[in-house]
């Protein structure tokens, strides 16, 4: 399946610094920082949790600028992380993000499970 070829907006795990940003870190062309409109939900572990809306508060993260040559296998690698085939964990989504004075239309990843 094709994907369509967007930046990644990420909040947690998978920013600079973050444990998973090795995943990401060697495909990369650019990196901004951005914000998102959602809520953080209490996911009952060690890891964040936004769900993604118009009315939530600015939730500050990265957007991540995937080389096109290794976007499809970085998108293989973030969903397995994410565990997206798990219904009760992560969802892709596309979504808006700000990012400067831009809105780019990216993907992120939604908890789908419980809160807390």
């Amino acid at each position: 399946m094709t994907e369509r070829h967007l930046p990644v907006f990420v909040y947690g795990y998978l920013k600079r610094g973050g444990p998973g940003h090795h995943l990401v870190a060697g495909s990369l062309e650019d990196v901004r920082a951005a914000t998102a409109r959602g809520r953080r939900v209490d996911t009952g572990a060690d890891y964040p949790g936004i769900v993604f809306s118009e009315g939530g508060e600015n939730i500050p993260g990265e957007l991540l600028y995937v080389r096109a040559s290794d976007f499809e296998e970085v998108i293989r690698q973030l969903d397995a992380y994410e565990q997206t085939e798990a219904p009760d964990l992560y969802k892709r989504v596309v979504t808006e993000v700000a990012c400067g004075d831009e809105v780019v239309e990216s993907y992120v990843y939604e908890f789908t499970g419980a809160a807390h």
